[in-house]
């Protein structure tokens, strides 16, 4: 495939992909509407996002069963439509009966996209690039839409903002035909390679549980281990603002480096960049600590998460095992925060920071032997 087919392909996937998680990414703009422009009390408004959440990883988990036997560009073409309609849709439902279901019908539509959209580019062939660039994109557009969110809530309310996303997931269409799609068997199934064994396999999906479970338990609890430290809100803010930034350039590494340095390495570098800020937050409390600590943290994330997709896009190039990977991932982030709430004691967030630490450190332990596995696969196979 020339190059032009090949960069319009990606370009597909990014944009049926950003437009699926811009709720995700949007979230403290779509909650402020909800109860500033809604009129939904804060307590209805977390509700009504936590059940749109819920929603979306039911049908991320469901591609798990389903995605081999549906055709992936007519489904996520589908999806992209019913995602638009829903946002305009429910702009105009709040405060009515029909305003939460509405919601549940647009969280379901994003969680059918967004594994598709992650296996398509697993499809490709330099998939950490594409992971990388997709995860750089949307951090982009949640930057942007964070920042003009106030203008769109205060001139036209939680309408213009729903609108804007329904705009977004509309234009995504124009580019379905583009949408990867899986090569099939004469029975139109996905039909996986299997070229380790599935002790690898697992063993990486264990892995992508546990180190989401990672980020997310520490990730919950970032601004009030801050405050607990004596740094007022304002460095908070300003602190996890700057954060992005560095999450931004963390899934730059990816996009620019593809896997010049391997698998491996830029695996435990990447996780590495979140145990040790977290190492120093148990020693020190300073706002230059915070600071320095979640920029790192975030940096290390979003440069993980890219070649994380790649260990698992080379168990097959189908991209079934990405859309596993995918599930694992919601599962990983819903588990988080909870366990974390758990294990809060009187020691006020170092049992937090300490489970952190563990499970990232469990998530190196069982990838890395399924990325070397891979890399000898591939230097057996090089001629």
């Amino acid at each position: 495939m020339s190059d032009r087919g090949a960069t319009l392909r990606l370009v597909a996937a990014i944009s049926a992909d950003v437009a699926a998680a811009q709720i995700i990414v949007v979230q403290p703009a779509y909650v402020e509407g909800l109860v500033r422009h809604g009129h939904l009390s804060a307590e209805a408004a977390g509700y009504t996002l936590s059940i749109e959440m819920l929603s979306f990883a039911l049908a991320t988990i469901a591609m798990v069963f389903l995605a081999a036997r549906i055709r992936w560009r007519l489904t996520v073409g589908l999806s992209l439509a019913v995602l638009a309609v829903a946002h305009l849709a429910s702009a105009g439902l709040v405060g009515t009966a029909a305003f939460l279901p509405t919601r549940i019908i647009a969280g379901a539509a994003a969680g059918v996209i967004v594994p598709l959209a992650f296996g398509a580019i697993g499809t490709l062939a330099r998939p950490e690039r594409g992971f990388g660039l997709l995860i750089a994109t949307v951090l982009v557009y949640g930057a942007i839409m964070m920042a003009v969110a106030p203008t769109l809530l205060e001139s036209g309310g939680l309408f213009a903002l729903l609108a804007a996303f329904a705009v977004v997931a509309g234009a995504a269409i124009f580019l379905i035909r583009a949408f990867p799609e899986p090569v099939r068997s004469a029975a139109g199934r996905v039909e996986r390679e299997h070229r380790l064994s599935a002790t690898f396999e697992w063993s990486a999906l264990i892995a992508m549980a546990f180190y989401f479970a990672a980020q997310s338990s520490f990730w919950a609890y970032a601004s009030l281990i801050g405050a607990y430290r004596g740094i007022n809100e304002t460095a908070i803010a300003s602190a996890l603002a700057i954060s992005q930034i560095a999450g931004i350039a963390g899934a730059a590494v990816p996009a620019l480096m593809h896997t010049r340095l391997g698998q491996s390495l830029p695996l435990a570098i990447g996780i590495l960049c979140g145990v040790v800020p977290l190492v120093a937050l148990l020693q020190f409390d300073s706002m230059l600590t915070f600071a320095v600590a979640v920029a790192v943290f975030q940096f290390g994330w979003n440069m993980t998460h890219p070649f994380l997709l790649g260990v698992f896009s080379r168990f097959d190039r189908t991209g079934q095992v990405v859309v596993y990977g995918t599930a694992m991932q919601k599962i990983g982030l819903a588990a988080g925060p909870a366990v974390a709430a758990a294990v809060l004691g009187q020691d006020r967030f170092a049992r937090i920071i300490l489970l952190s630490i563990a499970c990232m450190a469990i998530a190196l332990g069982m990838v890395l032997p399924a990325a070397r596995a891979q890399r000898i696969l591939s230097d057996s196979n090089t001629p």
